[in-house]
């Protein structure tokens, strides 16, 4: 999981009143890979994330929040440049 603190963002400029915004994500993946030669090494990673935007009123009152799910991947290589 990561999350972030509040952020205070003036909504009226009049009545000073503020909205707070938090975003968490929470994620898994899996990172699978082998060796191609003794110093060279590929690897590829899958996974999902969930993030959730909300946003309340000076109250502390969420007055709206949405969820999102999204799929994540990535390939990469190693390689050893000493024993």
């Amino acid at each position: 999981m990561q999350g972030a603190q509040k952020h205070k963002y003036l909504a009226d400029i009049t009545t000073n009143e503020a909205n707070k915004v938090r975003n968490q994500t929470y994620g898994a993946r899996v990172t699978f890979g082998d060796n191609v030669t003794d110093k060279f090494c590929l690897f590829g990673k899958a996974g999902v994330a969930g993030v959730k935007h909300s946003v309340g009123d000076s109250n502390i009152v969420d007055v709206h929040s949405k969820t999102e799910v999204r799929p994540t991947a990535g390939v990469g290589a190693t390689y050893n440049l000493t024993d």
